[in-house]
């Protein structure tokens, strides 16, 4: 005899509920007609199967009462080796296996994913032929594919392609970097080491007043965006002595302050006008001539002293001169330099600006120092003259 045991049963009038069985096997031949045997209060009931309905439930013939979930039970499926032995184990393999042909007909011809029972009943799910077929075109084929992002490359066939795929730079030095953004680490230095530090290489060409714009912060404010650079500006003639470091900000719109510093002489040159440095060593100094009592007597008489106040800033009180006034004294005094100004027709918008382009720029503390100094000197030797000429005639106190 051939009995099926596998797994466990609950019962309720007619129906039989299984766990962990497969009732609908062909190989193991449970069918219509078939005992269930059943144990109960020292002895064995037996009723005999109506149908089978599914891998976990039997109908009954008639009420087997109640049995709880987890009993035991067996099922007498057919006499070993008699002819419907044979005849039930034939029919289960032939169906097996026309499963199986059918299952590896359906991977070569289907179009998705194919699902079939392995020997042991699991279900295994495998993808057909053209399926793989589909999803491999979309792969790299070894040779000249390049496997897209998306699919888990990097989209290029080499260290360059690749980069520019996945938005990443190469390591060490680098020329396709365009940007840095979100650099959590800080760099930190003891002391000032020179070679230290990013490094950005940058290269003008040969460009003349032109500013290459190394580091760039942009800091938005109250809906106002302003862009500080860090870079190097080339000066009008290409030379080393005009050009240097310099330091831009601008809204890219109506406001641009720049500083520059020249290589040669110091000298900060800024949008409202240049910074020279007081250096009064003659060895830097093409000293043209000294100036007269006569020259110095004539400026100094000349001169408008004025107090004003810039028209961006009216409550602020200056004393100086105006830049004209020398001119028309001595146009050598004066420097022609672009000057950028805060607008005074939007005053209630600190980034409109305006350029002078001729602006005209004199040094006040240094016109009044160099010719006040001869005036003086006039004056107290015309007093040491003239003490001199009333102690000669008795009539000095």
């Amino acid at each position: 005899m051939a009995w099926y045991k596998n797994g466990t049963v609950a019962i309720s009038g007619v129906t039989v509920t299984g766990t962990a069985t497969n009732w609908t096997d062909n190989k193991s031949g449970i069918g219509p007609g078939q005992a269930l045997l059943v144990p109960a209060a020292g002895t064995v009931k037996m009723y005999e199967i109506l149908r089978v309905d599914s891998a976990t439930k039997l109908t009954l013939t008639s009420s087997a009462g109640t049995v709880a979930a987890g009993s035991a039970y067996a099922i007498l499926s057919f006499y070993t080796d008699s002819i419907p032995d044979f005849a039930r184990r034939l029919s289960a393999q032939l169906t097996y296996y026309q499963s199986q042909m059918d299952g590896w007909q359906q991977i070569m011809t289907g179009t998705g994913s194919i699902t079939i029972d392995a020997p042991d009943g699991t279900q295994v799910t495998l993808s057909s032929f053209k399926k793989l077929t589909t999803d491999m075109g979309s792969k790299a084929d070894l040779i000249n594919g390049a496997v897209p992002v998306t699919q888990g490359g990097t989209g290029g066939k080499n260290q360059t392609d690749g980069r520019a795929g996945l938005g990443a730079a190469a390591s060490g030095a680098n020329a396709d970097i365009t940007s840095l953004s979100k650099i959590g680490t800080s760099i930190t230095r003891d002391n000032w080491v020179a070679t230290d530090g990013i490094t950005v290489t940058l290269d003008a060409g040969t460009n003349v007043s032109y500013n290459n714009k190394a580091v760039m912060a942009i800091t938005t404010h109250n809906g106002l965006t302003l862009n500080t650079s860090f870079g190097y500006a080339i000066g009008a003639d290409g030379a080393a002595g005009t050009s240097g470091p310099a330091l831009i900000c601008t809204d890219k719109n109506s406001y641009t302050r720049s500083w520059k510093f020249l290589n040669s002489s110091g000298i900060i040159a800024t949008t409202s006008g240049n910074i020279t440095p007081g250096a009064s060593d003659e060895r830097v100094k093409n000293i043209v001539r000294e100036i007269t009592e006569d020259e110095a007597v004539r400026i100094v008489l000349g001169l408008k002293p004025i107090r004003y106040a810039f028209k961006w800033s009216p409550d602020q009180i200056k004393v100086g001169y105006s830049a004209q006034n020398v001119e028309s004294l001595d146009p050598e005094l004066l420097s022609i330099t672009p000057l950028t100004i805060p607008d005074p027709e939007q005053p209630d918008n600190p980034m409109a600006s305006v350029t002078i382009e001729d602006g005209k720029v004199v040094d006040p503390g240094e016109i009044g120092a160099a010719y006040l100094v001869p005036v003086v000197q006039q004056l107290l030797r015309r007093v040491g003259e003239l003490e001199a000429l009333l102690k000669q005639q008795g009539t000095q106190p």
